[in-house]
């Protein structure tokens, strides 16, 4: 059958739609993405991060552009609001603050039997306003198996590993 299409991978939707919802240590989340050609995607995205009180609403472009040595390639843009709430309980150095992302990426994925494995490598930036403004950089690389569960729907797993930096008054 069809390959099941993925927000994880480098395949577009190719005119489809897809809605999708994850939980895990630190972040909960929804996306829905929407083919709007045979090539781009766009879509809107709800995370939040429960151990930091940050929440990122957004929108996102995907567009592939490319295969190398068996790997799907697309490139991926989020922009999007970044709200902070200040919770304390697990970064005791928390502050509440609120800004603007943008967020590149680069996306690989490839097809295992009925499965998807993706890479994917983002560098979001994250502009802040309150206080004295700053910014946020966090690089991070994750990788992705998605497998058909039943009928339309998959189940997954991502590991992801990154780093956090910022300036100014930026949480």
């Amino acid at each position: 059958g069809p390959a099941t299409p993925s927000l994880q991978g480098a395949e577009s939707l190719d005119g489809g739609s897809l809605a999708t919802a994850w939980a895990g240590y630190s972040s909960l989340g929804l996306a829905y993405g929407q083919g709007l050609s045979r090539q781009d995607d766009l879509g809107a995205m709800a995370e939040f991060d429960w151990s930091s009180t940050e929440l990122w609403l957004s929108a996102f472009w995907r567009r592939p552009f490319g295969a190398a040595g068996g790997w799907d390639l697309a490139g991926r843009l989020k922009a999007g609001w970044y709200l902070d709430f200040g919770g304390r309980w697990i970064h005791d150095d928390n502050a509440a603050d609120r800004g603007l992302l943008l967020s590149p990426a680069l996306v690989a994925s490839t097809r295992v039997g009925e499965g998807l494995v993706s890479a994917t490598a983002a560098v979001p930036l994250t502009f802040t306003f309150w206080r004295d403004g700053g910014f946020i950089l966090a690089p991070k690389v994750s990788m992705a198996y998605e497998t058909p569960l039943y009928g339309p729907l998959t189940i997954g797993v991502r590991a992801a590993v990154g780093w956090r930096g910022g300036g100014g008054d930026a949480p």
